[in-house]
């Protein structure tokens, strides 16, 4: 429906990257190669390819400082859109007309089931010409053809980008806030005092994956959040959101390290860390987080990803986080959590701050949107 203005008039290959699907399957994509032409409401020829390092100077000169989905002083600078181009599981899609670049878009594959789109940028010049419509569409049928008809899509907007947030609202029935919290770590990693009488938190092994899964799906246990219909859904990495499912456990417990797209993340490197499990006094799983350690501005920094737990639970984990965090050497933790009022309680804790930023998280079936 984006792109109802627009229609495919051929599809050819000239283009090329490799992709493993998803960087996690065993199975191969191998190569494919993408080439398409489409018109635009005023009906310029509008051709789509894949990105390369020779749009470069188009980059710079037409792009760089157009940012309809952040800030506007925002930039996709040259080392950004290098390291999208080098991402196993990012497909950059480039638009251009004869008289030069239109817009770019990026879709993350984090998991093999799911896509994120983010760096949408569209020149001055092309506005309200169905630029970004025409990416969009794009980049939902390829992630149809590399993940299947089941592939869900998503994106997240800041909260003070009025123009995207009434875009998104208008296409998108699904979606969910996330507000930023930071926390200072503990004064040291010990847990002794740390947690109830009879308590006890260990990380995760394989072996766990199944009754994880079985209290996310509100199986077993009581898991305020997954209560509560939010979904699992969060932000793996800056320019990554899916849901908590058995191959994103399955890479939190091996430990992966992985490549980060953003040249913010410095060595371009987040660790993953095996799932922090805590068990009230009679052996149930009473709380869960997901983490990833990452150097940021010369420190390390937690990078807090999943929270859900019994209410008590919940507040409980909280609270261990910043223990594991100064085990790690972190220097904080951060991430975005749930806007919901149990967060709020479970946070009023000593070493917590809710920040001001606020994040809205879209989600649609990609196989709707061709």
């Amino acid at each position: 429906m984006f792109a109802r203005h627009c229609e495919t008039h051929c599809f050819d290959a000239i283009f090329t990257k490799v992709l493993p699907c998803c960087r996690r399957s065993d199975k191969t994509l191998g190569v494919y190669s993408m080439f398409e032409v489409w018109y635009g409401r005023d009906g310029t020829k509008v051709l789509v390819r894949l990105a390369t390092s020779a749009d470069h100077t188009a980059l710079v000169e037409t792009l760089q400082r157009s940012a309809p989905d952040a800030d506007p002083g925002s930039q996709v600078t040259i080392d950004d859109f290098d390291s999208f181009l080098s991402t196993p599981d990012m497909l950059v899609l480039w638009a251009e007309s004869a008289e030069g670049a239109l817009g770019m878009l990026v879709a993350s594959m984090p998991t093999t089931c799911e896509s994120y789109i983010h760096s949408i940028r569209v020149a001055p010049n092309a506005r309200n010409k169905g630029i970004a419509a025409i990416l969009f569409k794009v980049a939902a049928r390829l992630c149809v053809r590399h993940q299947g008809a089941g592939s869900v899509g998503r994106w997240g907007v800041p909260g003070d980008n009025t123009t995207m947030l009434f875009w998104s609202d208008r296409h998108f029935s699904e979606k969910v806030s996330f507000t930023l919290y930071k926390a200072s770590t503990a004064p040291s990693g010990d847990r002794v005092g740390v947690l109830p009488s009879g308590w006890s938190c260990r990380y995760g092994r394989g072996d766990d994956i199944s009754s994880i899964m079985a209290h996310l799906r509100g199986e077993r246990g009581d898991f305020a959040i997954t209560s509560s219909g939010w979904g699992t859904a969060r932000l793996v990495s800056l320019h990554s959101a899916c849901a908590l499912n058995v191959e994103l456990l399955g890479r939190y417990i091996s430990g992966e390290v992985f490549t980060h797209a953003t040249p913010f993340i410095e060595g371009g490197l987040q660790h993953m860390c095996p799932p922090l499990l805590v068990f009230d006094g009679e052996g149930a799983l009473v709380g869960l987080a997901t983490m990833s350690v990452v150097l940021f501005a010369g420190a390390r920094v937690l990078w807090l990803s999943y929270v859900d737990g019994s209410p008590c639970g919940l507040e409980v984990v909280l609270k261990v986080v910043r223990h594991e965090a100064a085990a790690a050497g972190c220097a904080a933790v951060c991430g975005y959590l749930p806007t919901l009022d149990l967060i709020t309680t479970a946070t009023n804790q000593d070493g917590y701050q809710k920040g001001a930023a606020e994040f809205f998280a879209y989600s649609w079936k990609n196989q709707d949107e061709i």
